[in-house]
């Protein structure tokens, strides 16, 4: 990933830790370890898919906004470890 977007990833989990802390305060079951990590890798791959789709949505409106010899791209190579397969094997 280029260097300017290196702190996305640290970003990304600063941004879904307080939503996991709000489900666990929100539900009245209290889900397993295994359960939990499968809501935390959700949560994750959702943020990540989220900032590929802005920054898609980004492009296309900056491609729109400049003359027609530029051209402008931002292409984020962001993925989400998916930490629920990597301890279990295999992936839903």
């Amino acid at each position: 990933m280029a260097p300017e977007y290196d702190h996305l990833c640290e970003a990304l989990d600063e941004a879904t830790v307080p939503i996991v802390a709000e489900l666990r305060a929100r539900l009245e079951v209290t889900p397993s370890e295994k359960d939990w990590l499968a809501i935390d890798t959700a949560v994750a791959k959702a943020a990540v898919i989220g900032v590929k789709r802005g920054a898609h949505e980004l492009s296309e409106q900056v491609e729109e906004a400049i003359p027609d010899d530029g051209a402008v791209s931002y292409d984020v190579d962001l993925d989400c470890d998916d930490r629920w397969a990597q301890r279990y094997g295999r992936t839903a």
